[in-house]
């Protein structure tokens, strides 16, 4: 969870260990955490098979947090999303035009 986000996701045990073991340091920059001005990352995000265990967590201060998350591969996570909506059977984007798929002459 994000200090003083909305989004749950790790475990508040998981949260506590992961705050002990960043020691009040930002795990990529090193600079200082203060309260309520961190977040708590997945080192290997949930749509690449990333859990939420005390072994994928990181503190990061919020820059840290923000330049992680827009590094993210999102070519990579579209295949991964498109794959798991086709195994559970859910509708997908065929890349073809909304408008042609309605008004197609079969």
């Amino acid at each position: 969870m994000e200090a003083g986000g909305d989004q749950m996701s790790f475990s508040a045990k998981v949260e506590d260990e992961a705050i002990k073991r960043a020691r009040g340091q930002c795990a990529k920059c090193d600079g200082q955490l203060k309260p309520g001005k961190f977040h708590f990352h997945h080192i290997v995000p949930k749509w690449k098979g990333g859990d939420d265990t005390a072994d994928n967590i990181q503190v990061l201060c919020i820059r840290c947090h923000l330049e992680a998350e827009l590094d993210h591969d999102f070519a990579t996570q579209r295949t991964a999303d498109r794959k798991a909506k086709l195994k559970a059977k859910l509708p997908v984007a065929s890349g073809e035009p909304e408008i042609a798929r309605r008004f197609k002459n079969d």
